[in-house]
């Protein structure tokens, strides 16, 4: 950005200077209005320019960084384009640089959503995986980051603390254990879940809460999977509640746990 204003103050400077010295300006005065033209235009590149620079260049990082942004500006434009507005207004106005976790959170939940349902069994199981595996690097950081990581809708009105957080990991990690899922759901997708799967996700459902009560009790259980950002839970506990849960849900094996993430999707896809 120095070069780009570097060179928008040398043009100034020689189209000023020798515009008015060939209407007969004496030349000190050509030179002091030509600098002042000058600092005039680097202030207006840096009120106008600058931030459309920088909106272009991050959105290059982030499309060369992270190859479901690319996906995502082809599949779900829409999703996309309201995705990078975002981006782009917290840039210009420097809102809070957080902001950007944020709004990848709302972009990924969006395409899980509308691809999750559709999306195969191997896809869908390593998804799971992934994410748990995160989940227990993200509880030795800060327990609160497992609930965000994995009940990002639940924290829109709630200020988050990421200073702990190394943000470009964590958007290498959602990013990628997302990126089968929605590939799978968009180039080969599947019918969605039947009624009949419905009822055994249900009964799924019911089984990995019990499981997963025997150890922290059924009231805290339902209490954290509904309501995780309740001041009242003890986050640490609250965390490996979840952490056990996403367990229980894998241990039934690829077909059953995928299935499960199929349904969760699509009901909550519902509910919107």
């Amino acid at each position: 950005m120095f070069l780009i204003d570097g060179l928008i103050g040398l043009f100034t400077y020689l189209i000023v200077y020798f515009l008015l010295r060939m209407v007969s300006v004496k030349k000190i005065v050509a030179v002091i209005v030509a600098v002042i033209a000058v600092v005039a235009a680097i202030m207006l590149s840096e009120m106008f320019s600058r931030p459309i620079y920088m909106q272009w260049r991050y959105e290059e990082h982030l499309k060369a960084k992270y190859p479901l942004i690319n996906f995502a500006a082809v599949y779900t434009p829409q999703e996309f384009a309201e995705f990078m507005d975002k981006v782009h207004e917290n840039i210009k106005s420097i809102k809070d640089p957080d902001q950007e976790i944020n709004y990848q959170s709302e972009l990924l939940s969006t395409m899980l959503l509308k691809y999750g349902p559709h999306a195969s069994d191997e896809s869908l199981f390593h998804y799971l995986q992934a994410s748990v595996d995160y989940d227990k690097k993200l509880i030795l950081i800060d327990p609160v980051y497992v609930l965000y990581h994995e009940f990002p809708e639940k924290f829109e009105n709630q200020k988050m603390d990421f200073s702990k957080l190394d943000k470009e990991e964590y958007l290498k990690q959602t990013f990628s254990a997302v990126e089968a899922v929605v590939k799978s759901g968009t180039e080969q997708p599947r019918a969605l879940p039947t009624d009949d799967e419905f009822k055994k996700v249900m009964m799924m459902f019911r089984d990995v809460v019990e499981t997963v009560s025997q150890k922290y009790g059924k009231e805290l259980v339902i209490a954290t999977l509904q309501n995780p950002t309740d001041k009242s839970l003890d986050k640490l506990t609250s965390a490996n509640i979840v952490i056990a849960f996403f367990e229980a849900v894998i241990a039934k094996g690829q077909a059953d746990a995928s299935l499960f993430m199929r349904v969760t999707l699509e009901l909550n896809r519902m509910q919107e």
